[in-house]
C-alpha cells in the first residue's frame, strides 16, 4: 500500500506547529511589538498621576476637616480622570497580553488541524487501498 506523501508531511508539520508554535509566535511577533516601551511609560505615568491625585485628595480632605470648609489655593488633580486614564492603560496591557496568548493558542490549534488532516489522509488511504 502506497500512502500519499502529503499525509506524512501534514503529520510532521502539524506536530512541529503543536510543539514549537508558541515559540515561533514569540520569535515572529515579540511581546515588545505588541506592548512597546512607550506604552509602558504611559502606564507608569498614569499610575503615578493616579497615586498623586489620591494623595492630593486625601490631604485636601484632611485639611478641610481640620480647618473647616474653605477654598483651596492649589487646584486638585481630577481623581476621576486619573482613574479612567490608569484603567485605560491597564486595559491596553491586558489586551496585549491576551492577544499574544491567543496567537500562541492559534498556532497550536493550527498544528492540531494540520496533524489531523495527515491522520485522516492516512486512514482514508488505508481504507481505499
Amino acid at each position: 500500500m502506497q500512502l500519499p506523501p502529503w499525509t506524512s508531511i501534514a503529520l510532521v508539520v502539524g506536530l512541529i506547529l503543536m510543539l514549537a508554535g508558541p515559540t515561533m509566535v514569540a520569535l515572529l511577533l515579540p511581546t515588545s511589538s505588541v506592548w512597546t516601551n512607550e506604552d509602558a511609560e504611559k502606564l507608569t505615568k498614569a499610575g503615578a498621576d493616579l497615586h498623586s491625585a489620591i494623595h492630593a485628595h486625601d490631604a485636601h480632605d484632611r485639611g478641610q476637616a481640620a480647618h473647616g470648609e474653605g477654598a483651596s489655593e492649589n487646584p486638585l488633580p481630577d481623581l476621576a480622570a486619573a482613574q479612567r486614564e490608569y484603567e485605560t492603560q491597564l486595559g491596553r496591557l491586558d489586551a496585549s497580553r491576551s492577544r499574544q496568548g491567543w496567537l500562541e493558542f492559534g498556532a497550536r490549534l493550527l498544528g492540531v488541524v494540520v496533524a489531523a488532516c495527515g491522520i485522516a489522509g492516512y486512514v482514508m488511504a488505508r481504507h481505499s487501498g
